[in-house]
């Protein structure tokens, strides 16, 4: 236990931004060959670096190049009405979650690094 702590925190130290746990839709866009892949989660977390979503399939790899576009719900003394925050980012790693027992039930959870700053239209 005490060696899993020292990793979390080993890894909190190397990250240069604060996650916070918060699901929010996105929808994570790629060019490919054969045309646009577009794919709706939800994230895990979020930093203004980037973000770790969940999905059920692994359809991207390390490097891979994305447009990402998060909803952001309205919120009482920020602004009254929904709005969209994007950029440009990069696949950093793609893991296995564990989920349930079957095949059908596997998840695989993608760190995401943003490229650009967060672009928010209300």
């Amino acid at each position: 236990m005490e060696t899993e702590c020292l990793k979390d925190q080993e890894l909190a130290e190397r990250r240069g931004h604060r996650r916070i746990a918060i699901r929010l839709p996105v929808e994570i866009r790629q060019r490919r060959a054969d045309g646009l892949y577009v794919v709706r989660t939800i994230t895990r977390n979020l930093s203004t670096g980037g973000m770790f979503v969940e999905l059920d399939t692994a359809d991207f790899r390390s490097a891979d190049r994305l447009d990402v576009e998060l909803r952001i719900p309205a919120a009482e003394g920020v602004s009254p009405y929904q709005g969209r925050a994007s950029c440009a980012a990069e696949v950093l790693r793609v893991q296995e979650i564990p989920a349930g027992e079957s095949e059908s039930d596997r998840q695989f959870g993608i760190a995401v690094r943003f490229l650009d700053k967060l672009r928010i239209n209300y």
